[in-house]
């Protein structure tokens, strides 16, 4: 807790007791001033005494259970060392005080003179010493406990973001070599078309090292990162239908995570049956102004080492990247079949923009 909200937290505890005090006190002034019209000598004697006996014992016990004994003991959940060490520091904080009192005011008063009559004066501040010592406790547990919690949620973020940035590491790297090897057997074939390939590519390594660092972006954005990168794989096959994607919706009022659907559809590129006629990786984008549907599927030979892949490590880190950034706010769904790998993720829109 910052030092600042711990100091203004002591000082509103000290001035609500005073004000508790000057109440008592304004009520007994209220009472002396109706019965004798007025102050004696003898009550502004028992006003700096009235002070002594509830602000020492207070100031004693709290600091020593708030300082000392909270650290000491209940930190390191020591129950009954906790309860003898108060006890004993209430009795000692009583003691101090019943002898400043003796010793400032002892001769204005008859039953200070006497043992007795020291003891029968120390139960006040007994009592007052041990009320203050708990809420010292509580005082520090309170710091404690905050301090701890914040700690714990800086822990959460410093976890989660790690975790993101593992998952892109993780990604990103299948994206570059699959793209990179597939312009390197163009170049043989057709320099210029390998050359416009090239400069897609640039275009998309500068998207995936700059916008990608933003929080949020638009979609429409994405989009046009996910177009380039089909262009990009349609090297690999020689049927231009092996790749369909539809977009409807108002796709311009959203704004997404970065790449937040590209690893999906990698996944069905790297996993796709490439042999298949027709179309063997189907995408669509659907969204209004509540939530944005997606959904990618591709086919492949069932009992593969890739199909098997392709439910493995990748799908785990990726659910994990979506209940990091979308909590509460998105709906995934994974439907195999014996031919058909089917991913379909809905994302509610929490984030708008008209921009």
């Amino acid at each position: 807790m910052n030092k600042k909200l711990v100091i203004a937290l002591h000082t509103a505890y000290w001035l609500c007791y005073l004000l508790l005090l000057a109440v008592l006190l304004m009520l007994i002034y209220m009472q002396w001033a109706f019965q004798q019209k007025g102050l004696q000598p003898r009550h502004f004697l028992f006003i700096q005494l009235f002070c002594t006996l509830t602000i020492l014992p207070a100031i004693i016990s709290f600091y020593a259970a708030y300082s000392f004994l909270m650290p000491r003991f209940l930190a390191e959940k020591k129950s009954l060392a906790l309860t003898v060490s108060g006890m004993g520091t209430a009795v000692i904080s009583s003691l101090l005080t019943t002898t400043c009192i003796a010793l400032l005011f002892g001769e204005h008063f008859v039953f200070m003179r006497t043992l007795k009559g020291v003891l029968e004066q120390a139960t006040v501040p007994f009592f007052l010493s041990v009320i203050h010592g708990v809420l010292g406790l509580v005082l520090r547990g309170f710091v404690a406990w905050f301090e701890e919690n914040r700690a714990k949620m800086e822990l959460q973020e410093r976890n989660a973001q790690m975790e993101l940035d593992l998952i892109k590491a993780h990604l990103d790297p299948h994206f570059l070599f699959n793209t990179l090897n597939n312009i390197d057997v163009l170049i043989e074939q057709d320099s210029k078309r390998a050359s416009a390939y090239l400069q897609k590519l640039s275009g998309i390594l500068r998207f995936m090292l700059y916008d990608t660092k933003a929080e949020t972006m638009p979609l429409s954005e994405e989009l046009a990162y996910i177009g380039q990168y089909l262009d990009l794989q349609k090297i690999r096959s020689a049927n231009p239908d092996f790749v369909r994607l539809s977009i409807e919706g108002a796709i311009a009022e959203w704004r997404i995570a970065p790449m937040l659907f590209m690893p999906f559809i990698e996944n069905a590129f790297k996993f796709a049956e490439h042999k298949k006629s027709g179309a063997a990786i189907t995408i669509s984008f659907r969204c209004n102004a509540k939530e944005c549907m997606f959904e990618c599927e591709n086919s492949y030979v069932p009992n593969s080492v890739a199909s098997k892949q392709q439910s493995g490590l990748g799908t785990t880190l990726l659910k994990r990247r979506l209940e990091l950034l979308y909590p509460n706010a998105h709906e995934i769904s994974i439907v195999v079949d014996d031919t058909t790998y089917k991913v379909r993720l809905t994302i509610q829109n929490t984030i708008t923009t008209t921009s």
